[in-house]
């Protein structure tokens, strides 16, 4: 069981973005908290940038912006942080998701100061490194970046650099079998694929950008206190709540698995989701809710049924969700989240367009993956996350409905003690209407800290210890 330690909105007051999403987190020397995401005036336009906070005191900063794309929206950051202390933040720019290009910056005090952007790969569109999760250091050292591609099909990758970031070697696809033709399958490590990345142009940069108000901020604001709120937790069982049911053995594994039904359910979020409210609108805007804290109630339900995900370069499906329109047409699998069991021993979770979470697996350290095959976790169609616990324990962070496109509620965690063959339901941290999604989940000092969506208007934290 998880014991909550702080959950809490990042931002206080008004905002200078009416709209934010896919964030990212990493903590620091010291237990700071860096925290990043995109923001503008809606997902795809031109003025999205990168934006950051950072958690000092147990109080949020007020937050800056990182990296801004002239005349084009930015995309997706993700943080990684070396044992020296430095923070890479790796994040995507170009109007076309499938004309992606890779940027990265690189910080040595904290995340106050930024070098300049440099492509990760030069040259490349599509999008080389990490796509939206975590990257991830193997027991070798070698690091691993979960990435993927959106052109009609949906296909995912790995990219693995062996000298810290100065060069790439990409694997094969790994897509669902099917699915696109015999080109959507796994093609193993391509022979020759090593690319010199940027990196090394920016070692003793000197044209850092300054973080806005986290460098030395006095005007921080406070996250707010969560003690005597008074809206209601998300903590309570969902309308249809059964016991606890375990998702099956992977291998051909097709059925759904346990998820909290939605069906009449009208319970408000753990941040005070506004009642009624089926979808955030394309503005991004929601009214406005209170703060409460969750405890750490275990919930477990039957999930609802998944529906046929639309043909390659179909009619895009029915959807309020205000997420770019290109990303509506397409079918696959993307965004995979990584982790380790045993040296050399790579797996993957991956979004899907099927209506379950989707796994693959690779023996040696991410140079070739099998074909992509279903978990039975239902899926709905949005990103997730798993994080490694030190006893071996995974968690999983995702939106448990077996609809593509489907409703981003509720946001719930799993976990798994055999290596992902079986899940359990652990917690809920939002059951109400309105979007929570898009989690990040990194375990440090045997803390589980996330991040994750709320309502397009803000980004939630939490931070737990399991048990």
């Amino acid at each position: 069981m998880f014991k909550k330690i702080e959950k809490e909105l990042i931002m206080n007051g008004e905002k200078p973005f009416a709209c934010c999403h896919a964030s990212h987190l990493a903590v620091l020397e010291g237990g700071d908290v860096l925290a990043v995401w995109f923001a503008g005036s809606r997902e795809g336009a031109d003025d999205t940038a990168i934006w950051g906070a950072r958690r000092s005191g147990g109080v949020w900063s007020e937050p800056g912006k990182l990296a801004d794309e002239p005349d084009e929206p930015c995309w997706n950051p993700v943080l990684l942080v070396l044992e020296s202390g430095e923070i890479i933040l790796f994040y995507k720019a170009g109007r076309l998701i499938k004309e992606w290009r890779t940027l990265f910056k690189r910080s040595a005090d904290g995340g106050r100061t930024w070098t300049m952007a440099a492509e990760l790969v030069p040259g490349d569109r599509g999008g080389r490194g990490p796509v939206r999760n975590k990257a991830i250091v193997l027991a070798d050292g070698a690091w691993l970046a979960p990435a993927s591609t959106e052109d009609g099909l949906w296909r995912a990758f790995t990219d693995r650099s062996d000298d810290r970031g100065r060069s790439w070697r990409r694997s094969g696809w790994v897509g669902i079998p099917g699915i696109g033709g015999e080109d959507a399958g796994p093609a193993g490590g391509i022979p020759g694929s090593v690319i010199a990345s940027a990196s090394g142009s920016l070692a003793g940069s000197s044209g850092a950008s300054a973080f806005g108000s986290l460098a030395g901020s006095s005007g921080m604001s406070a996250s707010g206190s969560l003690a005597g709120s008074s809206g209601m937790s998300a903590s309570g069982s969902l309308a249809g709540s059964s016991g606890v049911s375990a998702s099956g053995s992977l291998a051909g594994s097709s059925g759904v698995s346990a998820s909290g039904s939605l069906a009449g359910s009208s319970g408000a979020s753990a941040f005070g989701a506004a009642a009624g409210n089926g979808g955030v609108p394309a503005d991004c805007s929601v009214p406005e809710g209170g703060v409460a804290p969750v405890d750490d109630v275990p919930l477990n339900g039957s999930a609802p049924g998944h529906g046929a995900a639309s043909a390659i370069g179909g009619a895009a499906p029915a959807s309020d969700i205000p997420v770019s329109e290109q990303s509506f047409y397409g079918r696959g699998v993307i965004q995979p989240s990584l982790w380790e069991s045993r040296p050399g021993e790579a797996h993957m979770l991956l979004r899907s367009t099927e209506g379950q979470i989707y796994r693959s697996d690779s023996p040696d350290g991410g140079l070739t993956w099998s074909e992509a095959y279903p978990t039975g976790l239902p899926n709905n169609n949005s990103g997730l996350d798993v994080a490694r616990l030190d006893d071996g324990t995974l968690v999983l962070c995702s939106n448990p409905v077996g609809v593509n496109w489907g409703p981003r509620t509720p946001l719930t965690l799993d976990i798994s003690r055999d290596n992902g063959l079986t899940w359990r339901r652990e917690a809920v941290l939002e059951d109400g209407e309105g979007e929570y999604s898009y989690p990040a989940l990194i375990v440090h000092g045997g803390i589980l800290y996330l991040t994750y969506t709320w309502n397009r208007e803000n980004i939630a934290f939490v931070r737990l210890r399991w048990k």
